[in-house]
C-alpha cells in the first residue's frame, strides 16, 4: 500500500470529476441540438448525445456511488 492521498486533495478530485462530467454531458446535448438543427435527422442527434453524455453520466453515477456510504448488504 502506498500513502493514502489527504481527503481534501480526493475530495477536490472527485468535485473536478463531478463538473467535469456535468460539462461533458452539457456539451452533449448542445452538440446534439446543433447536428439535429443542421441535418434535421434524430438519429445522428441521439448519437452526438449518447457519445458525449454517456461518459459523463458513468463518471456521475460513479461518483455519487464512491461519496455515498452503502448499507452493508449480503
Amino acid at each position: 500500500m502506498h500513502g493514502d492521498p489527504p481527503p481534501d486533495m480526493v475530495g477536490g478530485v472527485l468535485s473536478l470529476w463531478k463538473s467535469l462530467s456535468v460539462t461533458a454531458a452539457f456539451v452533449g446535448a448542445m452538440i446534439g441540438g446543433l447536428v439535429m438543427e443542421h441535418t434535421g435527422s434524430r438519429s445522428a442527434t441521439v448519437g452526438a448525445l449518447i457519445w458525449c453524455g454517456l461518459p459523463g453520466a458513468i463518471m456521475w453515477i460513479a461518483i455519487q456511488h464512491t461519496n455515498t456510504p452503502r448499507p452493508e448488504r449480503l
